[in-house]
């Protein structure tokens, strides 16, 4: 669990400093699918090899990044509804989003590289 919480740690500030630096030149919306698309990446390969030690499979490389579509979407609407009708500022929206998905995206996570592989 505590390999989880680091990849997610890293990933979490990285992404972030993606999504800030983004902002500043695209639409948030964009700058957030740029941010999410890194993270998932980094993300696919931390969480097979450095958190459940287990070889990526084409089931769970495939697998992963569409569970990460319904993920992704999910949590653009979320940011959405918050800036957009709750008008928290662009910068926090993705932060309080966090909370929502990092322990759905570990469930789902564990299914797929410990159940599937």
């Amino acid at each position: 669990m505590w390999h989880f919480i680091l990849v997610g740690a890293v990933n979490t500030g990285g992404t972030y400093a993606i999504y800030v630096i983004a902002d500043q030149f695209v639409r948030f919306e964009i700058a957030y699918t740029i941010s999410f698309a890194s993270g998932v990446l980094f993300s696919l390969v931390a969480t097979s090899g450095f958190v459940f030690r287990v070889r990526l499979r084409w089931r769970s490389m495939i697998a992963y990044p569409t569970f990460y579509v319904l993920s992704y979407l999910v949590g653009l609407r979320l940011v959405v509804v918050l800036v957009m009708h709750w008008h928290i500022n662009e910068a926090i929206a993705p932060l309080l989003v966090l909370f929502v998905m990092i322990p759905l995206n570990y469930l789902v996570a564990r299914f797929i590289f410990l159940q599937m592989n």
